[in-house]
């Protein structure tokens, strides 16, 4: 085996690649990557046995072969070499010497028939699922993360709960004291039936550092058994397991009536939010919103017997319905107000007992579509 490419192509297949391969206690080729030389391009994959990462890219290819070798040792080497140089990788034995100038270094390998296989597609041929604007996906993803409850008992909780509608995906995470639901439009739907699937947040957290910002592209999806495909471009192909269990329905708490609609700055609302966590209790975190329909105020209070106590007024910009004190936790309402791009937002509220619904302004006071942040309130 051997190769010659530039450092920019390695490095960056190995940023996409080299984090899931960690320390395996009865397997430790888990923390090597695999290097595959083929006629035409170069392939890095890693596992984690849960999900796999393959990246290729175009080199000179003098001879082709495979090795496998520790990820760290090799990101490491080449995050220190010049952007602007190439490296000649060898394989000789179960070594792969790399040399860049005046830099070489010599790593031992195991060898790749210890691998494990990574899944692919049964027919490739076949057309993709769903095509998503890789923006718009990268946005909705982000946002659905906030409310995943990673370590939470009920397995079906450390994911996004994905459902694939005829126009668009919905995306929909919980911790059990909030639930976001957010919608994301297909460039393009192959697929003729609806399917559900839970995606794990690791999953997730390691597709959004694989996707290239300010694309143009889309990303392509495909589903199969206990499995789902990510196709980035040409290059890049993200598998993983899916979360085995039943997602609540969720519809049932999110609220279909309402007592009072508010319309605040958000800017405002984020500033009101941190004076709050300034004044909480380390143990016990609240905010009483008091909302005063006759003047035309929105009341925020938070105490602690040892810190004192904070008390902020906002004028909203469009109010409508009865007086309301309810008691909310100001983290989940600051994570909510991180997800407006908008100036201002809108904060539907039922009762001191009920959920309340946050989200970006629609017409004939309704949240606007295809954006719900669902908040339980804290019980007096």
């Amino acid at each position: 085996m051997k190769f010659i490419c530039t450092q920019e192509n390695i490095a960056q297949a190995l940023h996409y690649v080299s984090r899931i391969a960690k320390k395996h206690a009865t397997l430790p080729i888990l923390e090597n990557i695999l290097i595959q030389v083929d006629k035409t391009k170069i392939n890095i994959i890693g596992t984690d046995l849960e999900m796999g990462i393959y990246h290729s890219f175009r080199a000179k290819i003098e001879e082709i072969g495979e090795i496998t070798v520790p990820a760290k040792i090799i990101s490491g080497f080449i995050s220190h070499i010049p952007a602007e140089n190439s490296l000649t990788f060898e394989l000789k034995e179960k070594d792969l010497y790399i040399e860049s100038g005046k830099y070489k270094a010599v790593i031992v390998g195991l060898s790749a028939e210890d691998f494990p296989i990574i899944p692919k597609p049964e027919n490739q041929e076949r057309e993709f699922c769903w095509e998503v604007s890789l923006s718009e996906f990268r946005k909705r993803i982000t946002q659905a993360m906030v409310c995943i409850a990673p370590n939470d008992v009920r397995i079906e909780f450390s994911g996004v709960f994905v459902r694939f509608l005829k126009e668009s995906m919905v995306f929909v995470s919980t911790d059990g004291f909030r639930l976001l639901e957010v919608l994301c439009p297909y460039e393009k739907n192959n697929s003729k039936e609806e399917e559900d699937i839970i995606i794990p947040l690791k999953t997730l957290s390691e597709l959004l550092r694989c996707l290239p910002t300010n694309s143009q592209e889309n990303i392509q999806i495909r589903k199969e058994e206990g499995q789902i495909f990510f196709f980035i471009g040409e290059n890049t192909m993200i598998v993983s397991q899916l979360i085995k269990g039943n997602f609540p329905d969720y519809s049932q708490i999110i609220p279909k009536t309402h007592h009072t609609i508010v319309d605040l700055d958000t800017k405002d609302c984020i500033r009101v939010m941190k004076l709050a966590g300034v004044f909480g209790s380390s143990v016990i975190s609240e905010v009483i919103v008091r909302i005063n329909a006759q003047d035309k105020i929105v009341q925020f209070e938070s105490k602690s017997g040892i810190s004192g106590k904070n008390t902020s007024i906002l004028e909203p910009l469009y109010l409508k319905g009865v007086d309301q004190e309810i008691i909310f936790n100001p983290k989940y309402i600051s994570d909510a107000l991180s997800l407006f791009s908008s100036d201002s937002f809108r904060w539907v509220f039922v009762n001191e007992s009920s959920p309340a619904l946050l989200g970006e302004i629609g017409e004939n006071d309704e949240i606007h579509s295809g954006f719900q942040y669902v908040l339980m309130p804290i019980k007096k």
